[in-house]
């Protein structure tokens, strides 16, 4: 059967609906695979849960089962409207708000656990969870937000950088201060390379090399941090 192209995008909207509708609560998607043979789903098309893999919206599972990505939950937010709701703003700008002040006055990253975090601001551990792994703040509000701890698989804890704000003035910060901004150069050192055992007198008649190596600029102003 040949689907039109409204027709499928209109499908592709239903099915990120309909997997948005039947979350649990209290669990974050990546923990969740969403049966395509199961009754609410008996609309979506076939060619559409092959789109939305080939998008990188749902990862596909055996059995006919369906796994929201980071860029699916988001997509799937936006289509129901949920996205930049005022609800979402709210408990987007509490987590914002909790992240800074683990870093307030700090000139290092720290680490925080999601149970932590879910317990100061009083959202659900599983919005934590979703909002942490997507980065909503970043794509809600355009602020550097926080991210998993390295090496943590379990996604227990959060690493929250040293300043929270919005992207285009630590942009403006690098360009002004020229942090971590400038591309590394390739030096070359010209070199003498003289056997062992052999006087460094007679220099002259070893031939020169020339060493090249990467060598990266340091910040020269931290004082914004």
């Amino acid at each position: 059967m040949t689907v039109s192209k409204p027709d499928l995008i209109r499908n592709l909207e239903l099915a990120l609906r309909l997997m948005l509708e039947n979350l649990p609560a209290n669990r974050p998607y990546e923990w969740e695979l969403l049966d395509a043979d199961y009754a609410p789903f008996s609309p979506v098309l076939p060619t559409t849960w092959k789109t939305l893999s080939r998008k990188g919206l749902v990862k596909e599972f055996s059995f006919n089962r369906y796994q929201f990505t980071p860029a699916g939950w988001l997509e799937a937010l936006k289509v129901t409207g949920s996205f930049a709701s005022e609800d979402m703003k709210e408990k987007a700008g509490r987590l914002s708000q909790a992240l800074k002040k683990r870093v307030k006055g700090r000139r290092e990253d720290c680490l925080v656990s999601r149970t932590e975090v879910a317990n100061e601001t009083g959202l659900s551990e599983s919005f934590v969870y979703d909002a942490i792994d997507c980065h909503l703040l970043r794509h809600l509000f355009g602020s550097i937000d926080a991210y998993w701890a390295p090496g943590d698989n379990m996604k227990n804890y959060i690493e929250v950088p040293d300043r929270l704000w919005p992207i285009k003035r630590d942009q403006n910060l690098r360009r002004q201060h020229r942090i971590h901004s400038d591309p590394p150069r390739r030096l070359t050192v010209t070199a003498s390379v003289i056997p062992a055992g052999h006087s460094p007198t007679r220099r002259a008649q070893y031939p020169s090399r020339h060493l090249s190596f990467r060598h990266h600029s340091r910040p020269t102003d931290q004082s914004n941090r």
